[in-house]
């Protein structure tokens, strides 16, 4: 019984199709992403301003194992802590962001701040995992 119920944990686990991933930490920790795109939005009373950067090759995001992550997006180096926050979100600092897992290669790190009348600034990186298992920080 209890192998028919771990079996259906990690077939549940394994199930992504756009869902929230239930146990992201596993998808992300000692990972590097290569990123995609980052995009920014900003809604209030006059409309929608909505802008995107295009990664480049050889842009990526690495979560170390220790809390640290590793950045380099347009031709900016960057090391940062990082902490995990719940089962589908983590922070940079004090800025939350829901981390969500599209397929075997599409993660998505999105962060919303709304206003109780309906303005809202958002921000997503769009990242696809790699196979590199480090790379230079120069």
């Amino acid at each position: 019984m209890k192998n028919i119920i771990l079996l259906l944990s990690v077939f549940a686990a394994a199930t992504t199709f756009g869902k929230v991933q239930t146990n992201v930490n596993v998808k992300i920790v000692g990972r590097q992403f290569n990123i995609v795109s980052q995009t920014f939005a900003s809604h209030d009373a006059e409309g929608t301003d909505k802008a995107s950067i295009d990664g480049k090759i050889g842009d990526y995001i690495i979560f170390s194992e220790n809390g640290d992550v590793y950045t380099k997006f347009d031709n900016k180096v960057d090391t940062m802590h990082y902490k995990l926050v719940g089962t589908d979100s983590l922070s940079f600092g004090d800025t939350p962001f829901k981390i969500e897992i599209k397929d075997d290669i599409s993660v998505v790190l999105y962060q919303n701040e709304e206003e109780t009348n309906g303005d809202y600034n958002a921000v997503w990186y769009n990242l696809e995992f790699s196979n590199k298992l480090d790379v230079s920080l120069n």
